[in-house]
């Protein structure tokens, strides 16, 4: 679709996009269609021929990935229901908010917002029930040779580490001393973690995107007692992992695999 990311290789031994993922939109903000060729390009657990319900109206460029895009009153593309509102087809359709994805965030630097996906498109049409999931997400919307980080519990027991064949959040923050407090949040903002607040896609609606905001990023890990998986989430004072439901529309950060 066009879009260029700044990757980098950090301290727990992997490469990591340093932008939030943008797959959705072209550069100049308009939406981007998924077609068949995609899948080409896309991580080999992509389920294409769900990922092609991803259609938008080309006469309309707020409108993409079903989702007619606003800083509110989100609604499906055809204004039928609200989006990201809880219903069955906001966790079995691949949903997503373009709503200024390539705008700068300038409270967090450098880097865009992004788009917001929820469970169903950011697991590249892998995950799309609201059953509790009994595996970890087989895909993801990242392009091919990158995947969804996990979300566990502290991998190394003691903190930083530098093996790369541990591909989580959890081990990525240790590795720079990242910890539930003030000083966890002073680190994952800037360079060279370089996390931006783009708030949550919730609710018919878009909160939690400013310079005191909230960032929410999916994961590839199950949650398997609801219909939930595993986030990052940070706001002032806090950096955490949490579990949501699969309806919401949070970001996504992309690993080497």
């Amino acid at each position: 679709d066009g879009q260029e990311y700044t990757v980098r290789k950090l301290a727990d031994g992997n490469c990591w996009m340093t932008e939030n993922l943008r797959y959705g939109i072209n550069p100049d903000g308009t939406g981007h269609p998924f077609v068949a060729a995609d899948a080409a390009l896309s991580n080999s657990g992509l389920d294409a021929t769900k990922m092609l319900d991803l259609t938008y109206d080309a006469t309309n460029p707020n409108t993409a990935g079903r989702i007619k895009n606003g800083t509110s009153g989100m609604k499906t593309a055809d204004n039928s229901a609200n989006a990201f509102d809880n219903l069955t087809e906001d966790y079995t359709e691949p949903y997503i908010n373009i709503y200024q994805a390539n705008d700068v965030a300038d409270y967090d630097g450098q880097t865009k917002y992004g788009v917001q996906y929820n469970y169903c498109a950011v697991s590249g049409g892998t995950v799309c029930d609201n059953a509790a999931m009994t595996a970890d997400a087989p895909g993801s919307i990242c392009p091919k040779g990158w995947k969804l980080p996990g979300m566990t519990g502290d991998p190394t027991g003691s903190g930083a580490t530098t093996d790369g064949t541990v591909k989580t959040y959890n081990n990525l923050l240790n590795a720079y001393g990242v910890t539930d407090s003030a000083d966890g949040f002073s680190k994952i903002t800037p360079s060279p973690l370089s996390f931006v607040r783009a708030g949550i896609a919730y609710f018919n609606s878009l909160n939690g995107r400013s310079s005191t905001g909230t960032g929410y990023y999916w994961s590839s890990t199950k949650y398997s007692s609801t219909d939930d998986a595993y986030d990052l989430f940070f706001s002032s004072g806090v950096v955490r992992q949490r579990n949501s439901s699969r309806f919401r529309g949070f970001s996504a950060r992309c690993v080497s695999e």
